[in-house]
């Protein structure tokens, strides 16, 4: 998630965000977010963006390059 919102922010920010949900005595839970101000998913989009080979668009992959795998990883 970092790495895609380095990826597709040029100018501006990223934010990483972690926060320790509970700890017992053999594990810890914590929440990770990752914010922009990168190009962003178009809302028609976010649905799929997650699956094998999906990006935004066809000008991104060409802008951008990659596999459309990034997210898809993260999500497993």
């Amino acid at each position: 998630m970092i790495n895609n919102a380095l990826k597709f922010t040029k100018n501006g920010e990223v934010k990483v965000m972690a926060k320790l949900i509970e700890t017992g005595d053999d594990f810890s839970r914590i929440n990770f977010a990752v914010s922009d101000t990168g190009i962003g998913i178009p809302e028609d989009k976010q649905e799929t963006i997650f699956e094998s080979f999906s990006q935004g668009s066809i000008e991104i992959n060409r802008k951008y390059g990659g596999t459309g795998l990034g997210l898809t990883i993260v999500k497993k």
